[in-house]
């Protein structure tokens, strides 16, 4: 899904007549496409309050995790979620002040796995690990890839490297939790499980191009969104306790 999907989709427009673009891509349970064509998630419905208590009209251009760097940094969308500071996306992207949110990075292994991660990096020398290509993980885990204490391998989506792992093809692959937790649950892997010890925690932004010219609305999108708080844990539940009651009424 996160290679093949590429289209666009407008929230909400009523005070504000420029459009403010939105880039990322299929990421549950953030942004989710439903069998309609519309989208959901814990991201998009944030957008969506924020859209309408700003007025700024808003609109996602979906697409892969590389295409939707490379667009924002040519300017052709104005903005981009979710990305953490980094010193060279720095060069083309501009970061508000406070992050937007907050992802949990772990560690997820094979059930039966031979090692255990003790949050020092001499506990995974020797082993193949994955993560997205092109994409940020946590700063200790980069650390450990520049030293060599692993090997990194890396995979075009989160689903091939959870069935990496469950087919014992990578021996882990880090991840934010959120995210591959709802994939498992999806996908109903049960022999891949996210290890106690967590590498760590990133802010989150939605970051502007620096050759957009919509820093007014982006602004009153971004300070709106940041005052809206949804229980992602209850969302979740909500939205699979949803999803069941379709199943049985059909």
């Amino acid at each position: 899904m996160l290679l093949v999907l590429s289209y666009s989709t407008t929230l909400l427009a009523e005070q504000n007549s420029e459009t403010l673009t939105i880039a990322s891509f299929v990421v549950p349970p953030y942004i989710i496409k439903q069998p309609d064509g519309s989208l959901t998630g814990i991201f998009v419905e944030t957008i969506k309050e924020a859209a309408k208590q700003s007025g700024v009209r808003v609109e996602f251009s979906l697409s892969n995790w590389a295409r939707a760097q490379s667009r924002v940094e040519h300017g052709e969308i104005d903005a981009i979620w979710p990305v953490v500071k980094t010193k060279e996306r720095q060069a083309w992207l501009h970061y508000p002040t406070e992050p937007i949110n907050q992802f949990r990075f772990s560690l997820f292994a094979n059930a039966e796995r031979n090692f255990e991660f003790n949050g020092e990096l001499e506990s995974l020398s020797g082993l193949t690990l994955g993560k997205l290509n092109n994409a940020k993980t946590h700063p200790l885990f980069h650390q450990g890839e520049q030293q060599g204490v692993f090997l990194v391998k890396e995979r075009t989506s989160l689903t091939l490297l959870l069935q990496a792992v469950s087919r014992k093809r990578l021996d882990g692959f880090v991840a934010p939790e959120r995210m591959v937790e709802w994939l498992m649950r999806e996908s109903r892997v049960y022999n891949v499980e996210p290890l106690p010890t967590a590498f760590g925690v990133n802010d989150i932004y939605l970051g502007l191009s620096k050759l957009s010219h919509k820093q007014e609305p982006f602004t009153q999108l971004y300070q709106a969104a940041r005052k809206i708080t949804l229980d992602e844990t209850l969302w979740i539940e909500q939205y699979f306790q949803l999803e069941a009651n379709d199943t049985v009424q059909q």
